[in-house]
């Protein structure tokens, strides 16, 4: 939650304000919900769209996001692999 603190103001806190049962939150809420939403709609990927962003599902910009975190992970899987046979002990080598 760090990241929208910068969303309340000095010591602003929300208040809960009652209105004839109706619960009404002040302007900064909106604020911190605004931030949530746009986080997690345009800059959290998720697994159910494989890697892709809510943003770029709903608005067909993101059909080049499987293809290359598949291609990403078959490049570090060989990287990683080559880091680990270079490190081999000195009797294994």
């Amino acid at each position: 939650m760090e990241a929208g603190t910068h969303l309340l103001a000095g010591d602003d806190k929300p208040t809960l304000l009652a209105d004839g049962g109706v619960e009404n939150y002040d302007a900064s809420v909106d604020a911190v919900v605004e931030f949530y939403v746009a986080e997690h709609n345009g800059r959290i990927p998720h697994a159910a769209f494989q890697g892709q962003t809510a943003d770029e599902v709903h608005f067909g910009s993101g059909e080049h996001v499987p293809d290359t975190l598949a291609v990403a992970k078959v490049d570090t899987r060989q990287a990683r692999i080559a880091e680990n046979r270079a490190r081999r002990c000195v009797a294994c080598k």
